[in-house]
Formats: structure tokens, C-alpha cells, sequence
């Protein structure tokens, strides 16, 4: 886990209204007030006395001293930065728990978000296939709503998606890059990328090889629309456990 994930998982926590694990904001506070030792407050030396003046030379010595150029970080550097590792390691250990709850926060907007996909899906069969002119070519208006809001609904779950996958990414929960690639036989995907799509299915549609996906020029992207014809549902890392248990997925 490196700080700036970290911020930024409490940051979408933020936008999407729910609330970070306890243990990720206080870890920021403190890891902010620690990084704020690294300055080297301002002194006026004439109001010093004897006392404070020593006291000031040793301050100043410590903040300069290099251990005879065998560090890399001068001065408080090298305990600020194993303060921040030793933080880092704390911080995970006491969100992990809290983060099933994190997820269940959200389902019920990924439910409301995300039902336009599902309707498109298994009320129009529509595909990652469908284009727009096969919409206009039934001359039905229901089916070009249903294809409009299909297309919106997408922007509307993302931040919710990029939350959910960093929990995995970021926390090494269900599902982690090793199951992913324990899980696979001949389809192997790229060792920087894994198929989340256990993450968001309803039911047993799912796999952990190039199932339900659709391959972009760069990376492998989720396809919803494929997705969702058997059922969309934001799932905890305890439940993405419990469906790997189960190795129903393709």
C-alpha cells in the first residue's frame, strides 16, 4: 500500500458519501502531522536563552546529519519515512474489516445506478454488439430510452466500480490478482490485469479468465451489457470469496 492510493481510496469513499474505515482517516491525520516534522520552524535567536539556544543547535544538527552519507534522507527523513511504512502496514490491518461494510454502504446506489444496464439487457437483448442503428431500425421508443439510459448508466456506476476494485487491488481482498490467476487454465490475461466481473454479478456470471469482458486496445474492460443479462449486484470481498468457493464462474 502506497499513501497516495490510500488518499485516494478515502477521497472516493468522500465522493460516493460513504464513509472511509476509521483507521484510513486517522492514519492520513497522522501521517500528515508526522511529514509536518520535516520543517524547521522559525526561530528568532536574540529571545532565546542558553537553554533554548542549545537546544535549537540540536535541533538543527539532527535535522541536517546524513549517518556519514550512508542514507539516502537527511535529518528526520529516515524516521519519518519508517513511521509512514510502519502506518501504512496499521492502517490496512484495521480496515480490512470495516470494508464489507464500506461495499454494503453502496449497494443500494449500484442497484438504483445500475438497473438501466440490467433492462437493456434482459428486457432488449441488447449486446456490446447492438449499435445505435439497430436501436432506430425497431422504430420502438421504449428500446431507444432503454439503450439512452444503458449508455448513461455506465458513467453513473463507474466511481462506484473504480471503489470496488481498488478495495481488491489496493487491500489484497477477494478478488486478488492470485486467485485470479490460480483460478485460470489456458485463458490467461495479462499479468498487470485480472477479470473483476465476480465483483458485480448477481449470480454465477462470472469468470476469471476472458469471460465477460470485452479486449480494448490496451486493457480488458467489463461488459456489462453481458453482465447484466444474468444480473448485476455490488459484492463484498466475504461474498466474492464465498462464489470463488463455490468455482462456479467460466
Amino acid at each position: 500500500m502506497n499513501w497516495a492510493d490510500i488518499r485516494l481510496f478515502a477521497q472516493l469513499c468522500e465522493q460516493l458519501g460513504v464513509q472511509p474505515p476509521a483507521a484510513i482517516t486517522r492514519g492520513i491525520e497522522l501521517y500528515d502531522d508526522a511529514d509536518a516534522l520535516r520543517a524547521k520552524p522559525p526561530v528568532q535567536l536574540l529571545s532565546l536563552d542558553r537553554d533554548q539556544l542549545h537546544a535549537r543547535i540540536v535541533d538543527l544538527s539532527i535535522r541536517a546529519h546524513d549517518r556519514n552519507g550512508l542514507s539516502s534522507y537527511e535529518g528526520m527523513l529516515p524516521g519519518i519515512r519508517a513511521v509512514h511504512d510502519d502506518l501504512a502496514s496499521e492502517v490496512r490491518a484495521e480496515a480490512i474489516p470495516e470494508l464489507d461494510r464500506v461495499v454494503t454502504d453502496l449497494q443500494p446506489d449500484f442497484d438504483r445506478l445500475s438497473r438501466p444496464l440490467v433492462i437493456a439487457a434482459q428486457e432488449y437483448g441488447f449486446t456490446s454488439a447492438t449499435t445505435s442503428d439497430d436501436v432506430i431500425e425497431r422504430a420502438d421508443e421504449n428500446a431507444s430510452t432503454a439503450w439512452r439510459d444503458a449508455r448513461k448508466a455506465w458513467e453513473a456506476i463507474k466511481t462506484i466500480v473504480t471503489l470496488r476494485i481498488r478495495i481488491s487491488t489496493l487491500f489484497d481482498l477477494s478478488p486478488t490478482r492470485h486467485e485470479a490467476h490460480s483460478a485460470l487454465s489456458t485463458q490467461i490475461l495479462a499479468t498487470d490485469q485480472w477479470n473483476h466481473s465476480i465483483s458485480f454479478a448477481a449470480g454465477n456470471n462470472w469468470s476469471m479468465g476472458a469471460g465477460f469482458l470485452i479486449q480494448g486496445s490496451t486493457f480488458a474492460h467489463i461488459d456489462w451489457l453481458a453482465l447484466a443479462a444474468g444480473g448485476l449486484r455490488l459484492n463484498t470481498p466475504t461474498e466474492v470469496r464465498a462464489k470463488l468457493d463455490n468455482h462456479t464462474g467460466r
